[in-house]
Parts: structure tokens; C-alpha cells; sequence
């Protein structure tokens, strides 16, 4: 209970502090997330913690590094249904693929103690590898009610919501993890921006986006996703193409990604140069926003993407569209 009381304030604090979270406080019940880029499966949500004090624990150390199916296998043997036991085997069944067999396990060990939260957060990810998104809202929140001061099933929590049409509500759910713990601001902050990019809040996405830290492992894949919820808004000005490509180009990027990024953003800006409503002196990224400039621009990343091209009819491709849209000169 005290745990408990101490993750809610923690989340209480957080909010009437309202600023990205810069701590982080490890949990006794669940692993950090097992990501920082975006969830997009169960495996990616955080794991359970092991209880060392199950009466099988050392008989389970034994056989934690088999293949699924060979530890599936084992655990049939078991000394002891303990509830380690039983969780082993439905996690073994969900690496496996299997969500009826990992749900038959969850329940199981539910017949043993209805009060087992543990076997609801299987069930919900079980229902999450089935794409079963009602069940997976229901045991999530079923965990959230009994452990209030994890951050685990607020997340699992918001990701079924997002996936299962709930969307404002994933998105508050996103906000209480991104501004409680520092582990949990990637995956929570892509979740958001997932969830506004869909509602068209190109802001609001890139303020989401904007929260992922340069230190984080997600940190270039939210540079990409920032250049793209920008790229998205339709009709494009200089000001947004301007961010979407310095976006690019302070983030590490492989060649490859960075060039075809540049061709797309520069190709988005030609007609609007082209029209002459530009300001004098703007700039996108570095390059000069005036037709020539642009021109030069595409022209020059074309080709290095050529360059690096292994399939000669894409390497020829790309020479064409290079040498159509160069400027006009006398050589």
C-alpha cells in the first residue's frame, strides 16, 4: 500500500509541476517499458517483475534461458504450480504466438487467487496479441484499480484505448506516464503524437515528439516522425518546410534516409519558391529558398542517392529525375 501511495503522488506532484518527467523511480512490480520507440505490440510493453520469493524460483532459473517452446515443455514438469510457474508458462505461450493458451494459463492461476492482478496483466496482453481490444481496455484497468501507483497498466492502459477508440483517454493516460518517469517519456511521447497526428494537431504532435531526449535510443526515429507529422499538414510554407528539414538535419540519420528526406522536402518547396511569394533571404535548411536554390538542392541529393544506388535501373532512375529538374545552363 505504501508503494502505491507514493506512485500516485509521484504522478499528483508531476502534474500540478506540469514539465517533462527527469527522474525516474524504479518499480518493484514491472520492469521499465522494453522500448523507447513507439508500441506497437505486447512484447514491447513492460515486463513483470520476478518474485524471488516463490517458492520455485530457483527451479525456474534453471530453464529461463530456453527456447520458448522447450521452456513451454519443461514447465509442464514443474515441482509446483506456484503462480511464477503458471506466469511462466503464459509468457512462454505468448512468445510462442499462442494468446489462448497464455489466457487458458492466466486463468488458472486466477482459479488458484482471484485477487491475482498478475494474471489480469496476461490476459491483457494476451487480448492485446489477439488484436481483442475490448478485453485488453477491461484487464488493464482492471490491474490499473488495484496497483493505482504503477505506471505499467497506464500505459498498456493508453495503448489498447488508442488502438481501441478511445483516443482522448489514451492520450491523457500518455501525458500522466511522459511527465511522471523518465523511462517511460519515449514510448508514452510517440503514443501522443500518434494520437494527435491522427486528429491532424500537428502541433500538439511535435510538442509530443519534442519531449523525447537526445540521449534516448528513440531519438532519431523521433526526428524522423517529427520531419513527417510536419510534411503532413497538406498545403506546405516555407516556415514549416524550413523546421521539417533542419528537423533532419540535427538529427543522425543514415545518408540514404536523410537524402530522400531532402528530395521530398525540397520537392514540396520548388512551386512554392517558384511562385515568387517567398521572402527574400528565407532559407530551408540550408539551402537558399529561391527556385535555383531548390533546384540545386534536389538535384544534388538525387545524385548521391544514385550514387549509392546497387540497382542499376533505380540508379538510372534517379540520374533522370536529377538531370529533369537541374537548372538550366549552358554546359
Amino acid at each position: 500500500m505504501r508503494t502505491q501511495v507514493l506512485g500516485v503522488l509521484r504522478e499528483v506532484v508531476a502534474r500540478t509541476r506540469q514539465g517533462t518527467a527527469t527522474t525516474s523511480a524504479a518499480s518493484v512490480l514491472f520492469e521499465s517499458p522494453a522500448t523507447a520507440r513507439p508500441i506497437t505490440e505486447w512484447s514491447q510493453l513492460p515486463d513483470l517483475r520476478t518474485d524471488t520469493t516463490d517458492a520455485q524460483y530457483g527451479w525456474l532459473s534453471t530453464i529461463a534461458d530456453e527456447e520458448p517452446r522447450q521452456r513451454l515443455k519443461d514447465l509442464e514438469s514443474a515441482p509446483e504450480d506456484t503462480a511464477e510457474v503458471w506466469l511462466a508458462r503464459a509468457r512462454s505461450a505468448l512468445d510462442l504466438g499462442d494468446a489462448v493458451l497464455a489466457r487458458s494459463h492466466a486463468q488458472r492461476l486466477l482459479a488458484d487467487d482471484p485477487w491475482e492482478w498478475r494474471a489480469l496483466w496476461i490476459e491483457g496482453l494476451a487480448a492485446v496479441q489477439a488484436g481483442d481490444w475490448e478485453t485488453a481496455k477491461a484487464s488493464f484497468n482492471a490491474v490499473y484499480q488495484q496497483v493505482p501507483g504503477e505506471l505499467a497498466p497506464k500505459l498498456a492502459l493508453a495503448f489498447a484505448c488508442e488502438r481501441g477508440g478511445l483516443p482522448e483517454v489514451a492520450e491523457g493516460l500518455y501525458q500522466v506516464c511522459a511527465s511522471t518517469d523518465a523511462a517511460y517519456v519515449p514510448p508514452a511521447a510517440f503514443g501522443m503524437a500518434r494520437v494527435r497526428a491522427a486528429r491532424h494537431d500537428v502541433p500538439g504532435a511535435v510538442a509530443a515528439l519534442d519531449l523525447v531526449p537526445t540521449t534516448s535510443r528513440g531519438y532519431t526515429e523521433s526526428r524522423q516522425q517529427r520531419a513527417e507529422v510536419l510534411l503532413s499538414g497538406g498545403v506546405q510554407d516555407i516556415t514549416v518546410l524550413d523546421q521539417a528539414m533542419r528537423t533532419i538535419d540535427a538529427s543522425s540519420v543514415d545518408q540514404q534516409t536523410r537524402q530522400r528526406f531532402t528530395v521530398r522536402i525540397l520537392s514540396e518547396a520548388l512551386p512554392v519558391v517558384s511562385s515568387g511569394k517567398v521572402p527574400a533571404g528565407a532559407r530551408i535548411g540550408a539551402v537558399e529558398a529561391t527556385e535555383a536554390g531548390v533546384r540545386d538542392g534536389i538535384e544534388n541529393a538525387l545524385r548521391m542517392l544514385a550514387r549509392d544506388a546497387v540497382d542499376l535501373k533505380e540508379r538510372v532512375t534517379l540520374v533522370n529525375q536529377a538531370n529533369a529538374v537541374r537548372n538550366w545552363s549552358l554546359t
